[in-house]
């Protein structure tokens, strides 16, 4: 499989991303949409897309969906793969279809653009340089900040797609709100690095 690549070398000077590290039994989708409703409450155009499980019944795996957090539209990104079956179920046309609408909202005319953009995870397929990968690099290369969750198994991919420039931030409102207000504006916030015994071992997530 070829190497996904990093992102262009004709991004922005000033580059605002960062992923929030998220060990497992972090409710980091929680986190992400309170942070998403407050900076909404403050005036700012927030894209993105925010993971929801819901219960399917009949003994059914849970259907993983994603809330577009622009006008709250749920879509389904799992697919049934029948009894018994251990496979990737990720749904690879939803996640298009979810990464095309975000396309959309990044493409708007200027006052309609996003502030910033919210991504639910840079998982598997991300690090694969699949899924919303393309998504985040489009952002990036319009000046919007980025912002996304982020396993511990899957840090080295992370930081090979962004050649290093993105910041680590831990799963703190405080914090996150502070980077991403601070990325809004232009600035952004500066952080020491994470203690690396913060980063316990985790299995990679979807």
């Amino acid at each position: 499989m070829t190497k996904p690549e990093q992102l262009p070398e004709d991004i922005p000077e000033r580059l605002h991303v960062a992923a929030v590290l998220c060990p497992r039994g972090i409710a980091v989708d929680a986190l992400l949409d309170h942070i998403a409703s407050l900076l909404r409450a403050e005036g700012y155009r927030i894209a993105g897309l925010i993971q929801r499980q819901i219960a399917a019944g009949d003994g059914a795996p849970t259907r993983l969906h994603v809330a577009d957090l622009s006008h709250g539209a749920l879509l389904r990104i799992t697919q049934d793969l029948g009894a018994g079956a251990t496979g990737c179920r990720l749904d690879p046309g939803a996640l298009a279809a979810a990464a095309g609408a975000l396309m959309a909202q990044l493409d708007a005319p200027a006052g309609a653009a996003p502030d910033a953009l919210i991504l639910n995870r840079f998982g598997k397929a991300e690090a694969e340089g699949q899924g919303l990968r393309g998504v985040a690099e489009q952002a990036c290369l319009r000046g919007i900040p980025v912002l996304a969750a982020l396993r511990p198994g899957h840090r080295a991919e992370w930081e090979d797609f962004s050649a290093g420039a993105a910041v680590l931030l831990p799963p703190d409102a405080a914090e996150v709100l502070a980077w991403l207000r601070g990325a809004i504006h232009g600035g952004g916030v500066t952080h020491a690095p994470l203690d690396p015994r913060r980063d316990a071992s985790d299995g990679a997530a979807h």
